[in-house]
């Protein structure tokens, strides 16, 4: 998922997602997608939770996971005031024994990504690590 890793209240995260989403063209926008064609180690598709999150099963004893995302936004798109400084976003991957059984990852990752839109391209670009 795309979270923020800023001290933020459930309530400010909120307003911040559906600030957003009301500036976006589709009530079905994502800020996340993720290219299927280019994944690999998969178990069945890829759900989109929410238009934050994805979800995907994978089995660690026959192969790694490789997922591509995009995130759809900018930095800086989380508010109205021009030259503000943009909030940092994370990509967060919970692994799950099974998600089906709990609410608590066995283990959590995450990595700052930083989403700038190139002057010489009419997108954003993900500049990102490996997890």
């Amino acid at each position: 998922m795309l979270v923020f890793r800023e001290e933020k209240t459930p309530e400010d995260e909120i307003k911040a997602w559906q600030f957003w989403h009301g500036r976006q063209h589709s009530i079905k926008q994502r800020i996340l997608d993720a290219d299927t064609k280019n994944s690999s180690g998969i178990i069945g598709q890829i759900e989109e939770i929410t238009h934050n999150a994805i979800a995907f099963y994978w089995n660690p004893l026959e192969s790694s996971a490789k997922v591509n995302v995009a995130g759809q936004c900018l930095s800086t798109d989380f508010s109205s005031q021009k030259g503000v400084k943009g909030l940092p976003l994370h990509i967060q991957i919970d692994t799950f024994d099974d998600c089906r059984e709990g609410i608590n990852p066995i283990h959590r990752g995450y990595c700052q990504i930083k989403v700038f839109c190139d002057k010489a391209k009419s997108h954003p670009t993900i500049k990102h690590h490996e997890l």
